[in-house]
């Protein structure tokens, strides 16, 4: 589950990176200039174990409060975790360890450039779909649970 959710997560930062259009890619042969619209995404491994981790944090947060907390407040408290978790490992990675694999001090209200509050949001819209996957990995790999189409999650998040 943790090598499965992390590598979604890492095609989800890369198809985020183009709707930002960010998916300009730097060719080290043509003496690093940005090359437009190349289409080379990049992340890091180092997203992967970030991304199955906060995988696995949601799933856990999931499974502890379904159908006990309405969606809405899971994936509040789900952007919580992950920002938690963005935050931690950023400070090693990026601040301590000098990798620079992200940088948001160019956006609003962001702490040491580590985590920021628009990101804090789009967590609470990926959280749901977070829950899902995760169910729905459980019920293919493991035969555990039932199938539930998308929206009835997202549902979920707009009825508190």
């Amino acid at each position: 589950m943790f090598l499965l959710e992390g590598m979604i997560y890492i095609n989800v930062e890369v198809f985020s990176r183009a709707c930002r259009g960010a998916l300009t890619g730097v060719t080290p042969n043509r003496g690093n200039k940005l090359v437009a619209a190349s289409l080379a995404g990049w992340t890091s491994l180092w997203m992967l174990l970030i991304g199955g981790l906060c995988g696995i944090i949601l799933g856990k947060l999931n499974d502890l409060l379904k159908r006990k907390v309405n969606v809405f407040l899971c994936s509040l408290l789900g952007s919580l975790l992950c920002l938690v978790v963005e935050f931690v490992t950023g400070m090693v990675l990026n601040y301590w360890l000098n990798l620079g694999l992200w940088d948001y001090s160019d956006l609003a209200l962001n702490l040491y450039g580590q985590v920021c509050l628009l990101y804090g949001l789009f967590w609470v819209v990926i959280c749901p779909v977070a829950f899902w996957v995760n169910d729905m990995l459980r019920l293919y790999l493991y035969q555990q649970g039932v199938f539930y189409p998308l929206w009835q999650t997202f549902l979920g998040l707009v009825i508190v």
